[in-house]
């Protein structure tokens, strides 16, 4: 209980301050703010994972600044709709599936890789995904048929779960709990955007299907 509630806490810390730099401040500030991100992740979390082998450092620049210079050009380039779906939609899959798999999880998931994800988890992130996409639908008159949210939500759920998953396997690789110490109740900045890393790329491909579902 006391582990939720400093989840709770950081967590609701951090969409606080990312939502009121997206929403508040110029596009450069939040740009900024992804850009720190990174570097924090490089500097002070990455050399925990990263073995000798140079070519580990060279997929640890990919992995880790691909999806976040993404984020920063769906920014700067006016897909500003695209990127408040995505900031929305991925927290909405970890919490959906934190709740629903610490209440109901039975059924293990990929307990070699990550001993505590359940398929029950799994689906509490399904549910919250398109509880926020039929939200968006409604709120914003979006055109998207009801088949192609299910088809969407389940995209999403399945790249945010994967995103997890594998960032569970390096750390697993590399022997460590958490990515960092930052973040309380959460480990590290990486810990906390595992999910969005294959997401980020998979809205970034379909930014102007998605625009066009927007409206």
């Amino acid at each position: 209980m006391k582990n939720f509630l400093l989840r709770l806490l950081t967590g609701a810390g951090l969409l606080l301050i990312f939502g009121l730099v997206f929403v508040c401040l110029p596009l450069s500030y939040f740009s900024l703010l992804i850009f720190l991100v990174g570097i924090e992740i490089l500097i002070l979390e990455w050399p925990s994972f990263a073995h000798e082998n140079s070519l580990y450092w060279v997929f640890g620049l990919i992995y880790i600044l691909m999806p976040l210079a993404l984020l920063i050009a769906l920014n700067e380039s006016g897909y500003r709709a695209i990127l408040r779906l995505l900031l929305l939609v991925v927290p909405a899959c970890d919490i959906g599936g934190y709740l629903l798999g610490k209440t109901f999880g039975k059924h293990k998931l990929c307990p070699k890789v990550s001993p505590g994800k359940t398929w029950e988890g799994v689906a509490g992130s399904y549910l919250a995904v398109l509880a926020i996409l039929f939200g968006f639908k409604y709120w914003f008159a979006s055109n998207a048929s009801p088949s192609l949210i299910l088809i969407f939500g389940f995209m999403i759920t399945f790249l945010a779960v994967l995103g997890d998953l594998f960032e569970s396997w390096l750390k697993r690789c590399a022997g460590i709990k958490d990515s960092g110490k930052l973040l309380p109740g959460h480990g590290g900045f990486l810990d906390r955007i595992d999910s969005l890393v294959f997401t980020t790329i998979l809205f970034y491909v379909l930014r102007d299907l998605i625009s066009s579902h927007l409206g």
